[in-house]
């Protein structure tokens, strides 16, 4: 019912395009934050935050990263990171 109202306001073509944004969103979160157990957490995000929301987490927790010295590979820290930077920008959203 959701996703009829928002293609009858915004258009089908704009939703389908949030969708496509959406799955690149997910598939990048599954391939660089996923340490195992994080795939629901994402998944559930993908389909309830905007895409912009998401791209901010991801941003601030690429700095967070870089401030921290994170190396790439440890997946476990980079996933706590994100997922409380989220936790956290989706009360404001809220």
């Amino acid at each position: 019912m959701q996703n009829l109202d928002e293609i009858k306001k915004s258009g089908l073509d704009s939703w389908l395009k949030d969708q496509r944004e959406r799955r690149v969103l997910v598939e990048n979160l599954l391939d660089n934050y996923n340490e195992g157990r994080s795939m629901s957490f994402y998944c559930k995000v993908c389909i309830v935050l905007p895409v912009e929301v998401i791209n901010n987490a991801i941003g601030k927790a690429r700095e967070t990263f870089m401030s921290d010295k994170i190396s790439d590979s440890d997946m476990k820290s980079k996933a706590k990171i994100l997922k409380t930077i989220i936790q956290e920008m989706s009360l404001n959203f809220h």
